[in-house]
């Protein structure tokens, strides 16, 4: 065989190679696009997280109504809150629980003094903690409470009057 017959012959084998490699990637890709198909179909798509400045801010909005709160009661010296002031606590409590449980889930906590809990927040404030307990318990009843006391006295141990 001539040298020039032999170097087209490895040519068209390394040609006819080539073509086979590129179907089977071609065919590999389209398997792998089906299998992408139906993992989307079956897993939605996870939910966007927010930005933590955001969160944050919403948070900070919330605990400053809250301070506003506080210098309001301040300097009106009252000794109860309204319903809609009781309102205002309960969906600043809300939104509070709501953003720092956000930043938890998403890894974003920096804890005191740059993240607080509810709890935490309330303890800065000693007028609405004290009002807001007060009206919690106005809320409950005093049934409850009259009910607890006698129980309560039962359960105390009497000293012993024989020494």
């Amino acid at each position: 065989m001539e040298p020039i017959a032999l170097a087209i012959i490895i040519l068209l084998l390394l040609a006819l190679v080539c073509l086979v490699m590129y179907f089977s990637y071609l065919q590999q890709n389209s398997k792998l696009d089906e299998i992408n198909a139906r993992l989307s179909k079956l897993q939605p798509y996870p939910s966007q997280r927010r930005d933590p400045k955001i969160i944050r801010q919403q948070r900070a909005a919330s605990g400053d109504h809250m301070m506003l709160l506080e210098a309001a009661l301040q300097n009106s010296q009252r000794e109860d809150l309204t319903p809609e002031e009781l309102q205002a606590i309960d969906a600043a409590r809300d939104t509070f629980k709501a953003c720092a449980d956000e930043l938890k889930n998403d890894g974003e906590w920096m804890g005191v003094p740059f993240d607080l809990e509810w709890f935490e927040l309330l303890e800065r404030l000693p007028i609405v903690k004290r009002l807001y307990r007060a009206s919690e318990f106005s809320v409950m009843g005093e049934s409850t409470l009259v009910e607890e006391v006698p129980i309560a006295i039962a359960n105390q141990k009497k000293p012993d009057s024989s020494d």
